[in-house]
C-alpha cells in the first residue's frame, strides 16, 4: 500500500497589507507553510516516490530563478518551473505566473493573462491572488472596471485568509504545539476550514478520518474529502481517492475508478499514481494485462518507484 502523500498545492497566508507593493513577487508568494498532522507512525508502509511537495519545490526552483537567488537571473527559467509547478496544481506558481505577465518580467506586460492565472490561482484558494484579481477589476486592467466584482474578490480574499488562520491552529493542535496534542480540535478546525474550500484543509480532513485522528476511523468519509480535494485541483486528493478505491475490499473495491483517479494525477506530475497505474496493468486489475504498459508507467514514475 503506498504511504499517504501530503497536499501539494501551496497557499499563501499573509495579512492584506502586504498585497502591494508587487515587487518582488516572493514577497507575495511566500505562505507560512502549513504542515500536515505528525501521522507518520501511523503512516502505512510503501514506495515513497515523487515528493508529495514537488509543485512547492518547482515554485521555489522558480523563483530562485526569478530573484536571481544562487542562480543567473533569468525570467525565461522562472516561468517554465512556474508553469511545471501549476500544471501539479501549485496555487501560489499560478499567483506568481499572474505576477509575472502583471509587471511585464521576461515578457510584454499583460494583465489579460495575468487576470487568467489570478483567476486560476483565486479559484485554488491562493488568497493573494483573490485581491490581485479585485485590484484588477477595480482599476480595469485587462478587464473591465467592475466596482461589484472587485468587492466580491476582496470579500473572498479576506475570508480565505481567515479560512487559512483556521487551519493553521489545526495544524498548531495536530502538530502538539503547545506541548500536547489534540486531534479532536484540530479536525475540527480542519473540517470547518475544509467547508469554507480549503484544499489543503480537505486533504487534512480525509487524512485524519482515515488514520482515525481525533476520530474513529472512517474511510468513507475519508474517500469523500478526497474526491472533494480531487475535484478542486489537488493531485494529492486524485492519487488518494484512487488509492482508497484500489484498496477496498469486497464490493467497495473499484479497480476503474482507482485508474481514472490515478489517470488524473498522473496527469499532473504525481508519480505516486504512475507506479500505481503501471501496478494495475501489471495484474490486469481493471485493464487488460499488458507488463509492457507496466513497465513504460513504471519507467515514468521514476527511479523510487518500487512496485510489489
Amino acid at each position: 500500500m503506498t504511504a499517504l502523500r501530503s497536499l501539494s498545492g501551496s497557499f499563501a497566508f499573509l495579512s492584506l497589507s502586504l498585497i502591494v507593493p508587487l515587487t518582488p513577487v516572493r514577497a507575495l508568494a511566500a505562505p507560512a507553510r502549513a504542515h500536515p498532522p505528525v501521522v507518520a507512525a501511523k503512516k502505512a508502509p510503501g514506495p515513497s516516490t515523487f515528493s508529495a511537495d514537488s509543485a512547492e519545490k518547482m515554485t521555489d526552483l522558480g523563483a530562485l530563478y526569478q530573484t536571481g537567488r544562487g542562480v543567473p537571473l533569468d525570467y525565461n527559467r522562472a516561468f517554465e518551473w512556474y508553469e511545471k509547478a501549476a500544471a501539479a496544481g501549485g496555487a501560489t506558481a499560478m499567483l506568481d505566473l499572474g505576477a509575472l505577465y502583471e509587471q511585464g518580467h521576461g515578457m510584454p506586460q499583460d494583465y489579460e493573462k495575468a487576470h487568467e492565472w489570478y483567476e486560476k490561482a483565486a479559484d485554488a484558494g491562493n488568497a493573494v491572488a483573490m485581491s490581485r484579481l479585485a485590484t484588477l477589476y477595480e482599476n480595469g486592467r485587462g478587464v473591465s472596471v467592475n466596482r461589484k466584482k472587485a468587492a466580491k474578490w476582496q470579500k473572498r480574499s479576506e475570508q480565505a485568509v481567515k479560512t487559512q488562520g483556521l487551519v493553521d491552529i489545526a495544524t498548531a493542535y495536530c502538530n502538539g504545539q503547545g506541548g500536547t496534542h489534540d486531534y479532536k480540535k484540530g479536525l475540527h478546525l480542519y473540517e470547518m476550514a475544509a467547508e469554507n474550500g480549503n484544499i489543503r484543509a480537505m486533504f487534512s480532513t480525509a487524512e485524519m478520518y482515515e488514520l482515525g485522528l481525533g476520530t474513529p476511523v472512517n474511510k468513507e468519509k475519508a474517500l469523500t474529502w478526497y474526491k472533494k480535494a480531487a475535484e478542486a485541483g489537488s493531485p494529492d486528493g486524485m492519487f488518494n481517492a484512487g488509492r482508497l478505491y484500489n484498496d477496498a475490499s469486497g464490493d467497495d473495491q473499484d479497480y476503474t475508478r482507482a485508474l481514472g483517479l490515478y489517470e488524473q494525477a498522473a496527469r499532473a506530475g504525481n508519480s505516486d499514481a504512475m507506479c500505481r497505474i503501471g501496478q494495475l496493468y501489471a495484474y490486469g486489475q481493471g485493464v487488460p494485462e499488458n507488463k509492457g504498459q507496466a513497465q513504460e508507467w513504471y519507467k515514468k514514475a521514476g527511479d523510487t518507484c518500487h512496485p510489489s
